[in-house]
């Protein structure tokens, strides 16, 4: 017997009569994917992967699975009604079911009831692991479910006018691992400093080999946080982030470090120094 009409009969006054179910708990739910919505907070949909899903099998019933549900009957989305239901796994079955004229095919979905967007998001994360999201998306939606670390991580991206982003975007970091990293390392002080430099040497545009560079920026102010923001920037102005990137591999190379960020640490103290008396030049020191 379906959950909602078994609770409907059972008399129980937790259960919504629109959709069934106990506040907090998932039941069954048979739904045409024309009556669902993608969650307003998940990563946008990949048109690459999309394209390749699309020609290998096109719209499948077969292999729809159970997709994860969540109404909004608690208030989550203000801005969306409270019978709105958002898809939390199951984005991409949406859109090729969009793109093939299924919208009024029927499913199984597994649908939770009078969620918080923070449940939303911890629902959406776990029933996602499958497929391995992305180091910025996980990020994210630990923020949304209250994660202090990152909420704290998350503020001092924000005070410095940059945010975190799914994919390279101007004004944008996707690199979370690195950026972790280096509030492990040095906290706010290192984390400020490091997006301040990258910014003033090489602006906010998005660029390809970012992720090492803010890493190798990182390690220098952590590995020398008496150096002068200005001079740094300086040594910088005449390259690009590929050129930093290249340099510290090189520089790796030729003195066999084991990681790659001392290289560009080594490569950035060496520009540093250069026309410094010897009491005003930077030691060597790796990390």
């Amino acid at each position: 017997m379906d959950t909602a009409v078994d609770n409907r009969q059972n008399g129980s006054n937790q259960t919504d009569p629109s959709v069934g179910g106990v506040a907090g708990e998932a039941v069954s739910r048979r739904i045409k994917w024309a009556e669902v919505t993608s969650f307003p907070e998940n990563p946008p949909i990949s048109d690459n992967r999309i394209a390749r899903l699309r020609k290998a099998r096109g719209y499948d019933h077969n292999i729809i699975g159970t997709p994860e549900l969540a109404d909004n009957s608690a208030g989550a989305f203000p801005d969306y009604p409270p019978e709105t239901i958002f898809v939390l796994d199951g984005n991409n079955r949406l859109q090729i079911a969009r793109l093939e004229n299924a919208l009024d095919k029927e499913f199984i979905g597994k649908l939770w009831r009078g969620l918080s967007r923070e449940q939303m998001h911890e629902r959406a994360l776990g029933g996602n692991d499958r497929r391995t999201p992305k180091p910025a998306e996980r990020f994210l939606r630990r923020v949304a479910m209250g994660d202090v670390r990152l909420r704290q991580i998350n503020a001092v991206i924000e005070e410095m006018n940059w945010r975190v982003t799914y994919e390279r975007a101007d004004g944008g970091l996707s690199c979370t691992h690195e950026i972790e990293w280096l509030w492990d390392q040095g906290g706010r002080t290192v984390l400020t400093k490091t997006i301040e430099t990258y910014e003033a040497a090489f602006g906010r545009s998005a660029q390809s080999r970012q992720a090492n560079v803010v890493k190798g920026i990182g390690a220098f102010w952590v590995l020398y946080p008496e150096a002068d923001i200005a001079r740094v920037v300086s040594c910088l102005d005449e390259l690009g982030v590929k050129d930093l990137f290249e340099l510290g591999r090189s520089r790796r190379n030729d003195l066999s470090m084991a990681h790659l960020h001392n290289g560009m640490v080594d490569v950035m103290r060496h520009r540093y120094n250069k026309g410094l008396g010897r009491e005003s030049r930077l030691p060597e020191r790796r990390l």
